[in-house]
Formats: C-alpha cells, sequence, structure tokens
C-alpha cells in the first residue's frame, strides 16, 4: 500500500495508444487527486502516437495467433498488479490475455484495487465467453463500459448495480470544429481543394477508416456502381490503409467505375481531413461502424451504415435511423443504394440529419462525460482502500 500522504497511484493498461485516447489520459491526469501512468499495449493496423501530457510507457507484450484470433500476455500486468507500483489497476477487459486472471488474483493478494474497462460483449459472442468474462469480472472490483445500454444489461445480469461505470467512448470534437472553422472561413482555399481534387459538383461519398475485411468496403464498391447509373460523375473517397486496398481497386476496376474512386490513403492531421469532410455529401461506413461516427457527425455529415447491432462497436447507437442517418438492411446492396440515393438527391435531408447527428455528439458524448466516467469508477476504488 503507497503513503497515504501522497496521491494515489492509478495505472491504467489500455490495449494502445491511439490519437483519440490522448485527450481522454491527458484530462484524467489533470487532477490532484491521484497520479495516473498509461502502459499501453499494441493492436494490429492501429498505430501508437506519442504520448502528451501524461506519464505513459509501452507495455512489454507477447502475442500470437490462434483459437481465430490471438493469445497473449502482458507483463505489464502482472508488474503493476503490486501495491509496489500501484493502488488502483485499470486492465483491458480482453479475455485474450491469459496474463489477466494471474493479475487480477496477485492485485488482490496485495490488496490493488482493480477495474475492467472494455466493450463488455465479443462480436462473435457465444455462451462460452459470454460466462467467462462474467466469472473474470467478479474478481475486479468494477467494471467500466463504453455506453450505458451494456452497462445497464451487465448490471441486471449480476445485480453487481454499484460496481458498475459507464465512460462513453468519445472524441475529442475541439480539433474538429477548429478545423471546420479554418476551412470553411477561407472559401478560397476550399475551392482549390476541390478544383485540385476534382471534386467540385460532385455527389461524393466518404469512407475514412482501416481497410478491413469486417467494414464491408465492398458493398461500397458495388453500390457505387449501381449509383453511377444516375450519378455519372460519382465520386467515393477512401481514405485510410489495410490489407484490403488492393482487392478493393481490383473491383473498382472490373465494375468499371475506377474513374469514380480516390484513395487518399491514410490521413492523421485533423487540418488534412478536414476538407475532405467538409466536401463530401454522405458518410458511408457499410459495416462495424464505431468511433468514426462521432469523427463525421463533428462535421454535420449524415451517416449510411447497417442495421447489424451484433457487428457494431457502441458509438453504432448514435446513428438512429430517420434522425442522424440511414441505416440499410445488412448485406443487401440494393437497400445500401437506396440509403445513398435517398440522401444524395436530397440536400435538405442531409442537412437536418448531419445537423441533428452533431447536436447528438456535442451533448451526449463529450471528453468531459468520457473522463467522468472513468473518475468515478477509480474514486469508488478509492473510497474501498480507506
Amino acid at each position: 500500500m503507497s503513503d497515504r500522504s501522497c496521491p494515489a497511484r492509478v495505472v491504467l493498461l489500455p490495449f494502445a495508444l491511439p490519437t483519440y485516447r490522448i485527450s481522454v489520459f491527458r484530462m484524467l491526469a489533470d487532477t490532484e487527486d491521484f497520479s495516473v501512468k498509461v502502459i499501453y499495449g499494441s493492436a494490429p493496423g492501429l498505430d501508437n502516437v506519442t504520448p502528451a501530457g501524461f506519464e505513459a510507457e509501452a507495455a512489454r507484450l507477447w502475442r500470437v495467433q490462434a483459437l481465430r484470433g490471438y493469445i497473449g500476455w502482458d507483463f505489464s500486468q502482472w508488474k503493476y498488479a503490486h501495491s509496489r507500483h500501484s493502488d488502483v489497476l485499470v486492465l483491458t477487459w480482453n479475455t485474450r490475455y491469459l496474463s489477466l486472471v494471474p493479475s487480477l488474483l496477485r492485485a488482490r493478494r496485495h490488496r490493488v484495487k482493480t477495474l475492467l474497462w472494455g466493450h463488455g460483449y465479443s462480436r462473435r459472442e457465444s455462451i462460452w465467453r459470454r460466462w467467462l468474462r462474467s466469472r473474470i469480472a467478479r474478481l475486479a472490483d468494477g467494471v467500466i463500459f463504453y455506453s450505458r445500454r451494456d452497462a445497464d444489461r451487465f448490471a441486471e445480469e449480476t445485480g453487481r448495480y454499484s460496481e458498475v461505470f459507464v465512460a462513453k467512448n468519445s472524441l475529442d470534437q475541439d480539433p474538429i470544429r477548429k478545423a471546420a472553422a479554418k476551412w470553411n472561413d477561407d472559401a478560397a482555399a476550399l475551392a482549390a481543394f476541390r478544383s485540385r481534387h476534382n471534386l467540385e459538383d460532385r455527389p461524393t461519398i466518404l469512407f475514412v477508416s482501416r481497410f478491413k475485411p469486417d467494414n464491408r468496403i465492398d458493398l461500397l464498391i458495388q453500390a457505387a456502381a449501381r449509383l453511377r447509373n444516375k450519378y455519372d460523375r460519382l465520386a467515393v473517397v477512401l481514405i485510410g490503409k489495410g490489407a484490403e486496398e488492393s482487392g478493393v481497386n481490383k473491383q473498382a476496376a472490373q465494375l468499371g467505375i475506377s474513374d469514380s474512386l480516390r484513395i487518399v490513403g491514410p490521413l492523421y492531421e485533423e487540418e488534412e481531413l478536414a476538407p475532405w469532410f467538409i466536401t463530401a455529401d454522405v458518410f458511408c461506413y457499410p459495416s462495424n461502424l464505431g468511433l468514426s461516427a462521432l469523427h463525421a457527425f463533428g462535421y454535420g455529415l449524415p451517416i449510411v451504415t447497417d442495421d447489424d447491432e451484433t457487428r457494431s462497436p457502441p458509438e453504432w447507437q448514435v446513428v438512429v435511423d430517420g434522425k442522424t442517418g440511414l441505416k440499410y438492411r445488412h448485406g443487401e446492396i440494393s437497400h445500401l443504394v437506396e440509403a445513398l440515393d435517398k440522401l444524395l438527391e436530397n440536400e435538405d435531408l442531409r442537412i437536418r440529419l448531419g445537423a441533428e447527428g452533431r447536436r447528438q455528439v456535442q451533448e451526449g458524448y463529450s471528453m468531459e462525460e468520457m473522463v467522468a466516467g472513468l473518475r468515478d469508477a477509480i474514486d469508488h476504488c478509492l473510497k474501498k482502500q480507506t
């Protein structure tokens, strides 16, 4: 146990350190109530960034491909599950790390309070996986979910109402607001951007994320081929990278729409992303929609995605069919085409849905609310120590 005359030591072990987590940890560290240290892992296809505004270091991991995914060991989980290093330990709720259960048991033995942070469900859910996660959660002093819906479901199932917390997955909207204002205030620069990329007066569909199978970019390309019959100047802009890129190019060539396709590559600076969002008419994420929803809504851009909740992270819930975007029946190309066409031909509808999406994000998905959820969980653990 640490000297209680000093601030309590809170150590977080997130799965990775992507750009969108920097503001969360910086705001959490901006407190005198406890110290914060972040030990971050790595996730395939997701780039870590340089930490800023908080103490951090990379974790030492072992990971191998197995069981339709991977199994691993996080040496930092075991190390920091001891009172020499921490008072509260926030662990990623990932049952594929074999170090998780031993570390939770070690933390309990050394009187370190623990929190599990994660979705609380699997995209390939099964009774066995659900049972295992629930059993592991019993070893922790609390659990933190990304959404109120999933938190309430878990609390009902387990009866652990006082030990369940919500830190809504959010994006820092300040860089988005600043970048959008800068470009919108410079009409000449925006016009030059559109001219340079041949996007003047062209109906434009935007996708921004990793190119991976779960995101079903292939469905967007198929839909675009059909939409070309009505919109001969249609542009489809893809920003990102991934193993699917060559397949996307090949599919577009086979369908005869290579001239409609723009593969920009990965962009990370908001000022570089902003003109693409501002120029686009629709944001389409065919399946597996997550934080990208908050990004698009930050620019007031309406979203088209599928209606399959089981394949999507919790941020999918912010897309309300007919209110902030349109949802098509999963896997049905004709219905996807119908949804995209409905928005492309109706500017008033695009403006209305996009404005409501921006309002929902600003009011319900702020960084302050997310950090407050994490603080509530940490405070719960600190009170149990006294």
